[in-house]
């Protein structure tokens, strides 16, 4: 998709007064005018801010909203029916239960430290290396939010009193909340996605089965996404439940069940009775811990996943330039951002360990 003023407009934000004639008047050491360096700067954040709504992760996303709070279905009635109705009868009132949660809202910087001096000697590769560096800050910023609000029972405090709450855990962060009925299943707000499992292959065993069982009764049928930290992988693909990849360089002869997945996405899949999980790994999970995800593609309203950003701004990396010297001088990139649940169901997080409850990980 092609770059245009526009776009550059959303993400490096200048003095009005600071034109294409302006800045073509200033260059650096190699000749590069300083028109040049904001298209360039500008087209390397837009690419960014583009990838967070592409890409695997996108997947995990609703439409991202600038909204401050969510609200949705609690609870249901598994055996009541509408009454039967006389000539001149009235049926009773109903009404839907519902409850909600606030979404997150932060501002998360990076100040180039581009001085005057700076500036004015400096070459393109020098300004393109502060770039990257920028961009792979943001890269792990957006990275590590995800994965806390898909991992993490902890509740995150939006405002003096709001909440940002996790998927189901059994009430501890929100004690009004039981997950709605589904096809005559009804929920307790006791319902819990956060699980423990022993840390053995039997353990495994058993929380893949519950996990596939936890997406499965609130209608969220497979295929599922399994992430798995990086290290644990050979222990995931010892399981009697994971087939390989299917691969056209190899020849099985019929004797060995494979998987036709995505490889440079999943590494195979993790059959059930109930249905089948892509495998995915992740650098960033510690040891220990697998998450169960029903991702439908990015905007999806059944996605686990929301983002919310700051009316009038990009989701994403915004430059801000300010009257100085030389354009760009002492810069900031701004990133704001929150990412909290949209669907308290759309995920079950699982630790292994002999015994205890679920305990969060650290993210890295």
């Amino acid at each position: 998709m092609a770059i245009g003023y526009s776009d550059l407009k959303n993400v490096v934000r200048l003095p009005s007064n600071w034109d294409a004639g302006y800045l073509q008047q200033w260059r650096l050491k190699d000749g590069t005018t300083f028109d040049q360096v904001v298209q360039e700067i500008g087209a390397a954040l837009v690419v960014f801010n583009r990838s967070l709504q592409q890409g695997y992760w996108a997947n995990y996303f609703q439409q991202p909203t600038t909204q401050p709070a969510l609200e949705y279905d609690s609870g249901g009635e598994g055996g009541s029916e509408l009454q039967l109705v006389s000539e001149y009868g009235r049926p009773d009132p109903l009404r839907g239960d519902g409850t909600g949660h606030m979404l997150p809202l932060k501002d998360y910087g990076g100040a180039l430290g581009w001085t005057y001096l700076a500036l004015r000697r400096m070459i393109q590769q020098r300004y393109q290396r502060d770039i990257r560096r920028l961009i792979e800050r943001s890269q792990n910023t957006w990275e590590k939010r995800l994965l806390e609000r898909l991992f993490k029972t902890s509740v995150e405090t939006v405002g003096s009193t709001g909440k940002s709450v996790p998927f189901a855990d059994g009430g501890t962060a929100d004690a009004d909340y039981a997950p709605p009925m589904y096809e005559g299943r009804t929920f307790q707000s006791t319902h819990n996605h956060f699980l423990r499992y022993a840390a053995d292959a039997t353990g495994r065993s058993s929380a893949i089965k519950a996990m596939a069982s936890h997406l499965f009764e609130h209608g969220l049928r497979s295929p599922w996404d399994l992430v798995i930290p990086e290290t644990d992988q050979a222990l995931w693909t010892a399981q009697t439940e994971f087939k390989k990849p299917q691969r056209v360089q190899i020849i099985t002869q019929a004797v060995e069940v494979r998987a036709t997945v995505d490889e440079e996405t999943y590494i195979g899949l993790i059959e059930t009775d109930l249905g089948f999980f892509r495998v995915k790994t992740s650098p960033r999970l510690p040891t220990a811990y697998a998450g169960a995800f029903k991702v439908l593609g990015p905007g999806n309203t059944q996605n686990p996943l929301i983002a919310r950003y700051e009316e009038g701004f990009p989701l994403g990396l915004a430059l801000v330039g300010r009257v100085e010297e030389f354009p760009l001088q002492d810069a900031i990139a701004y990133f704001t951002f929150g990412i909290g649940v949209g669907n308290r169901v759309g995920g079950v997080a699982t630790y292994f360990a002999a015994s205890g409850n679920y305990v969060d990980p650290t993210i890295s």
